[in-house]
């Protein structure tokens, strides 16, 4: 709302800006390139049926034969109709909409209606129709004047696309046998290319989708989470000014079928994906920032150490420093507002937040970061904070598609060679995880008071998770969680949804946290209380179990059938080979037979196992169950918390969770394995 006026300025005089160049045939043929492109290396639809369904509406404007292409097509450069579009793109055939809270007071006074406030006849809100005339456009004019303090607004017409691809042109020779497969259960592993203390890189040359793109992902772990919250805070901060720095490039990219990440969760994760022609110089330009930034951010701390008035901080800054301080309180700004936005979740994802907080031991949460974000971070301090994260790590990258070994070097050369630029060494640990192993014969119940400090949410959320215990240990319990999960799915919405109505959100699911999984049902609905809901889980649980002895030997094999269909289906884009690829990098874990291995024995299950393992997790009383009830409170639950008896436990707060931590087990850390050779 701030400047809003002082936008919409800008707006009409880019757009004038462009009617004053006229038809741009350069431009035209640029779009027009870009659309053939995009044509003639069009990735498979996942979707059939969306496929289908945009194929029928171009059978509306397009001819039979230019279905496919005509939504593409730029065949012809007409300069009169261009002159005559740009001819009507004034203010005065131009409607503006503008939504904002900030009318509510304006809109609510008693003299409202005289001056032009309406209701709308369906969901009574309220709004206002102003004529646009000379006179706005003037304010608007004046206002922008005096925001630019005399300077010139910048504005320039697009210079052509660094991005463009040009070479089209396949690296791999012809791929033979499982080599040009696109099955899950066929796809060959990437190989081991680099292994040295500070890299580990991996290389997969495409031979089966035969597309000129690649994928370059790469992880950087370092010691920033365990260092504290205001690390991590200043590293994502960081993250953020880099990529707002970077949308000047972000924007050329994008409409060059070019993209690229970066952020910080626990590390700094970086990826780039696209045609791979113009793929090492996005690598370069967005690594190069990253370091860029850093140095800039330094020079501008250093600048105004010794300032003591506001004009000497201007002059001392710079432009540049000027332009990265408000980035900086940007950024801040907007991980200040979603961290604070947090309670205004749905109640399943405030549920699913604090049964990560409990599940993962030595985490930081939300209010630290918001502690951390309150002030505005001393520059110094924060590109301190960066050097230190960024002095000591180990990077995972691989590089999969339309790229040679050698390329796959070249990446990860740009990437080591800027981390080494900020003075990076070899971390010499990476941090593990540790994953609370809830008590047996006994249940957790997490209760969160949302309405608290949500009174406007009337819905409660009820997850129940029975801990099993450690993925990829067993693949035959896994496969039994997994189908058991299947088939409760179907069962749970028909009792739980349809029959008791107890929410408009009812699932059965898999729930796992790092390498530790567990059998979920959750539930949000206004209806009754948690604790109620919880009950009714439990009584729908038990009838569960009675379904599957009842199931006959037909339907249970057309579950397993169903979900091996869903597992084996064949790949229509690289990058889901890439995603399955980067599972086992990531975690370091490198079983790239894992999905094989676990579906075989989804195939060779039996029913009667899978009745063991209920009665084994599931079931009331069952010898190894581990229960954790996460509930959280809308206000349709009133006045009323939930009590519990020993041997049970309730926690209600943060503090609750971390005094859990310290009375409890945690699962052993996964191992991290050894990078095999490239002859393994």
């Amino acid at each position: 709302d701030l400047h809003r006026e002082e936008v919409l300025a800008l707006l009409f005089e880019s757009v004038e800006q462009i009617r004053a160049a006229g038809p741009q045939e350069e431009i035209f043929k640029e779009l027009a390139a870009l659309q053939e492109i995009s044509f003639a290396h069009k990735e498979d639809s996942p979707m059939p049926d969306d496929f289908a369904a945009s194929a029928a509406m171009a059978m509306h404007r397009y001819p039979a034969k230019e279905v496919l292409r005509g939504p593409f097509a730029l065949d012809e450069w007409r300069a009169d109709v261009v002159a005559e579009y740009l001819a009507r793109l004034t203010p005065e055939n131009c409607l503006i909409f503008i939504t904002s809270d900030g009318f509510n007071e304006e809109s609510c006074r008693s003299d409202a209606e005289e001056n032009g406030w309406k209701r709308e006849e369906w969901y009574k809100a309220s709004y206002k129709e102003e004529p646009l005339d000379e006179n706005h456009l003037s304010e608007w004019k004046g206002l922008l004047d005096k925001a630019l303090q005399g300077e010139e607004s910048s504005l320039q017409l697009p210079q052509p696309n660094r991005f463009i691809p040009e070479d089209f042109s396949l690296r791999a020779p012809s791929g033979t046998g499982l080599e040009t497969s696109k099955l899950p259960m066929e796809v060959l592993a990437p190989a081991p290319v680099t292994n040295e203390p500070m890299l580990r890189l991996w290389h997969k040359m495409d031979k089966a989708f035969k597309t000129p793109r690649e994928y370059v992902l790469a992880h950087v772990h370092t010691g920033t989470y365990n260092a504290g919250p205001e690390a991590v805070a200043m590293m994502r901060l960081f993250c953020g000014v880099v990529s707002d720095d970077l949308n000047t490039f972000a924007y050329d990219a994008n409409v060059a079928g070019l993209g690229y990440s970066l952020e910080f969760a626990d590390n700094l994760s970086l990826s780039v994906g696209g045609f791979n022609d113009k793929l090492p110089d996005l690598m370069k330009v967005v690594v190069e920032r990253v370091a860029d930034v850093l140095e800039d951010f330094e020079a501008a701390g250093k600048s105004i150490q010794d300032v003591t008035s506001e004009e000497e901080l201007c002059e001392a800054l710079g432009e540049r420093g000027q332009e990265l301080v408000e980035k900086l309180e940007v950024q801040r700004q907007i991980l200040l507002q979603d961290y604070k936005n947090f309670t205004r979740e749905e109640p399943w994802s405030v549920g699913n937040y604090y049964l990560s907080q409990l599940m993962l031991r030595k985490s930081w949460h939300l209010d630290e970061y918001i502690q951390v974000l309150e002030n505005m971070p001393d520059l110094l301090a924060m590109s301190g904070a960066v050097r230190q994260a960024l002095s000591a790590v180990q990077v995972d990258m691989l590089v999969h598609g339309n790229a040679t070994q050698d390329a796959a070097k070249d990446f990860a050369e740009i990437f080591c060679t800027n981390l080494k630029r900020l003075g990076a060494k070899p971390l010499p640990e990476l941090r593990k995880k540790e994953v609370t192993k809830l008590p047996k014969e006994s249940t957790t119940v997490f209760e969160f008071d949302l309405a608290k400090l949500n009174p406007a949410q009337e819905n409660c959320c009820t997850q129940v998770v029975y801990q099993v215990g450690k993925t990829n240990e067993d693949f035959k319990r896994d496969a039994c969680l997994s189908l058991s999960c299947h088939i409760a799915h179907v069962s749970a919405f028909q009792k739980l949804r349809t029959e008791l109505q107890l929410g408009y959100i009812v699932q059965a699911f898999p729930a796992v946290t790092e390498d530790v999984c567990g059998f979920s049902v959750l539930v949000q609905g206004n209806r009754e209380h948690p604790k109620d809901v919880d009950q009714l889980i439990e009584d729908w649980l038990a009838d569960f179990g009675q379904e599957l002895e009842a199931m006959s030997d037909e339907n249970f094999r057309k579950n397993v059938q169903a979900m091996v269909n869903e597992r084996t289906q064949r790949y229509s884009r690289l990058v889901q080979e890439t995603t399955r690829h980067w599972a086992e990098i990531l975690p370091r874990r490198y079983k790239f037979s894992r999905v094989v291995e676990a579906t075989e024995a989804l195939e060779n299950i039996q029913k009667e196992e899978v009745l063991e393992f209920f009665k084994e997790y599931l079931a009331k009383g069952a010898a190894s169950r581990r229960k954790l009830s996460v509930r959280v409170l809308g206000t349709s639950a009133g006045d009323v918390k939930s009590e519990v008896e020993e041997p049970d436990v309730l926690l209600t707060s943060l503090e609750d969770l971390r005094r859990f931590h310290g009375v409890t087990e945690s699962f052993p850390p996964a191992a991290f394995s050894e990078m095999p050779t490239s002859d393994e």
